[in-house]
């Protein structure tokens, strides 16, 4: 190999090294910032400022355009904001990454349900009931998207469902008393009224809301993943001139080294 062969190749190794080190300095920049924006909007959304938080996730995204968290974020900041066709559209770009985003399709399924949309709301619950069945706000929002389509023994069973997981729970209580007496059941809809009394008394704010009917381990703040990144600096490399040494190891090699029997 030419000496001037040699220059040139390490010469371009050198510009390779310093690109990469800026290359993975400008990314552990990025990381960084988007890793503040989103604990930023978390702390807003937890306060309940959710416009504020809309516009901070909003920056984390064009920073990391893959994020499906960023997008669960945005999704639950829509949600409180009341933007329901917004936080599908973030559901639904998760779905598009991450198909088996069970927070994805319950999302999805509140802010339809909140839209009057209850046939692809129950859809979407059931979805994210096959990934991840043992929620039980899951099981209350697909019993009101069953309510509303008229399909009230399934209605039952979800709520059923949800006062086994949670007996205290004073909505499912009330709801099931409600669905009791229209399916007839005079004596189970007087118990389950009594039960939702005596439920409610014990609450310090008798007014449940919407979203906090929706609340669960789904419409808890994603905190920013970060992946590691290698030492900006690298390994420190050394460039030197060996040609001569080669030259000579090749002149002491026996005649014969240099053949090989096919």
């Amino acid at each position: 190999m030419s000496k001037r062969l040699i220059w040139i190749s390490s010469a371009f190794l050198a510009v390779a090294i310093v690109a990469s080190a800026f290359w993975l300095r400008r990314t552990a920049a990025a990381a960084a910032g988007f890793a503040q924006l989103m604990n930023r909007g978390n702390g807003l959304l937890e306060k309940g400022d959710a416009i504020l938080a809309i516009d901070v996730y909003n920056r984390a995204l064009r920073l990391s355009p893959e994020s499906t968290d960023v997008r669960l974020n945005l999704a639950n900041a829509y949600l409180l904001a009341g933007r329901t066709d917004d936080a599908a559209r973030m559901c639904r770009q998760t779905l598009e990454l991450d198909a088996n985003s069970a927070a994805a399709y319950y999302l999805l399924g509140c802010a339809l349900l909140r839209g009057n949309q209850p046939e692809p709301a129950a859809e979407a619950f059931q979805q994210s009931w096959k990934i991840d069945p043992a929620v039980p706000a899951l099981d209350f929002q697909t019993g009101m998207a069953q309510e509303e389509l008229g399909q009230i023994p399934d209605a039952i069973r979800d709520f059923e469902n949800v006062i086994r997981a949670v007996p205290d729970h004073p909505s499912a209580h009330f709801q099931l008393s409600r669905l009791y007496r229209r399916a007839g059941r005079a004596d189970d809809a007087a118990r389950e009224l009594a039960e939702h009394q005596k439920v409610q008394a014990h609450l310090s704010s008798p007014v449940v809301t919407v979203a906090a009917l929706e609340r669960c381990k789904y419409t808890q703040p994603l905190s920013p993943f970060i992946l590691g990144q290698p030492d900006p600096h690298g390994i420190p490399v050394r460039f030197a001139e060996e040609t001569r040494s080669v030259r000579r190891a090749g002149d002491r090699l026996p005649r014969s080294a240099g053949r090989h029997r096919l």
